[in-house]
């Protein structure tokens, strides 16, 4: 349902403009939600943790699913959702016959009223719920303005494919206190459809020509530098600008980035492929490593696709399940989780974006843009870990953090900014 919060935003905050006396009853001087609380590597866990319980295993296509979410997940999904829209926060609740939602978007380029609050009700149904009671700061809108402005919306950011798609998956809504019931059909591309509702046309296009423009350069090195790549990779970025935006640009190149060093393929981002049309596999490096690599774009794709704080809960989760089993917890890899991190908030805000871009056309060095990392402890299991650091509220641990953010604050292309 992510497609429908950033359908009506975006189409809501078009009609402010376009009718300002509207907009003075529309904005709020104060927000009617407020939640700073970044993503934790515990709110990971947790949403790990629900998909798993909900997804079936090897279950048939066509055949009949059920999703069940308590209240303070849905809460959970709700935030993450919509904090990938700018300065949005959300609230939901499950009544006993709906969901209801509160949701509050900051517009800081206001000088008074700067805060668009939204409430909007989801009723139990069969099929898609149609939203009810929706107001607009202190504006009420009549139920059939507002399925109006959704349709209209999707329409506007080219979501009708998705949007049918979800009305041919969708069985019923159940809903009682405290939990909600999705009744669905199974498809095997189910979730990759679902991931691709939250890109625009304008949004596809520009991750296929970034595909492209990364299995060509494939077919010419498919090892190296991370930093050798970037030069080439921006470049495109800054000639498709002239017609775009830079953070539109940055976002696009960013998700695909992500999606092949994570190694997750790409049908989420571009469908299916021939073998023919499939990036080669990653081989880029930051200083020798394919790790730091890997774990850099990592990040910086999860930034692209939610905000940093998801991105480092991500980075700390990972690290803290590979010290049970895995390849131990290191400090190393978070240094370049982090380094990511950076990279995509310094790409993706309105701010820095076009002067970041021009930058990385020209050319980087590893060192503009990793730190020093190797010297930094790695490898360690749980119990070494707890032995020299506690957890991650401990002193200890923070200490090496602190160390990490420092010398992130000293590599050149985030010292300038």
């Amino acid at each position: 349902m992510g497609f429908i919060f950033k359908s009506l935003f975006w189409l809501i905050v078009l009609l402010l403009l376009a009718v300002p006396v509207l907009g003075w009853l529309a904005l709020s001087d104060q927000p009617a939600v407020q939640r700073d609380t970044p993503f934790s590597h515990r709110d990971i866990a947790q949403a790990k943790a629900i998909v798993s319980a909900n997804l079936p295993r090897d279950a048939a296509p066509g055949s009949a699913q059920v999703f069940r979410v308590r209240e303070q997940d849905i809460d959970l999904v709700a935030g993450y959702m919509i904090r990938q829209l700018p300065g949005a926060t959300a609230d939901v609740h499950v009544g006993e016959y709906s969901l209801i939602v509160k949701a509050t978007a900051t517009l800081p380029v206001l000088p008074r009223k700067q805060h668009l609050n939204v409430r909007f009700e989801l009723p139990a149904s069969v099929g898609i719920p149609q939203i009810q009671g929706l107001q607009i700061g202190q504006l009420p809108v009549p139920d059939s303005a507002a399925r109006w402005l959704i349709s209209s919306a999707i329409a506007y950011l080219g979501q009708g494919e998705q949007y049918r798609f979800a009305e041919s998956t969708v069985n019923e809504i159940r809903v009682s206190p405290g939990l909600l019931e999705v009744h669905y059909i199974w498809h095997e591309n189910l979730i990759d459809k679902a991931r691709q509702g939250y890109f625009s046309e304008g949004e596809r296009v520009a991750i296929k020509a970034y595909h492209t423009k990364i299995r060509r350069m494939g077919e010419q090195a498919s090892r190296g530098s991370l930093a050798d790549a970037i030069g080439p990779l921006f470049s495109l970025a800054a000639n498709r600008s002239r017609k775009t935006s830079a953070v539109v640009e940055n976002r696009a190149l960013l998700l695909v980035l992500g999606s092949w060093s994570s190694g997750r393929g790409m049908s989420a981002l571009v469908g299916e492929l021939p073998p023919d049309q499939r990036l080669p596999a990653f081989r880029l490096s930051l200083d020798g490593r394919l790790d730091f690599g890997q774990h850099f774009l990592t990040s910086a794709g999860l930034v692209a696709g939610g905000d940093e704080s998801l991105s480092y809960a991500v980075g700390l989760y990972k690290e803290i399940a590979d010290s049970d089993g895995g390849s131990g917890f290191s400090f190393t890899d978070l240094a370049a989780d982090r380094a990511g991190t950076r990279f995509g908030e310094l790409l993706l805000n309105d701010r820095t974006a076009e002067e970041v871009q021009q930058r990385l056309a020209k050319g980087v060095m590893e060192s503009d843009i990793m730190p020093r990392a190797r010297d930094l402890p790695e490898g360690m299991s749980m119990a070494e870990f707890a032995s020299r650091f506690g957890d991650v509220d401990d002193p200890r641990y923070r200490t090496v953090s602190d160390e990490i953010d420092r010398r992130l604050d000293a590599t050149p292309l985030y010292r300038q900014h």
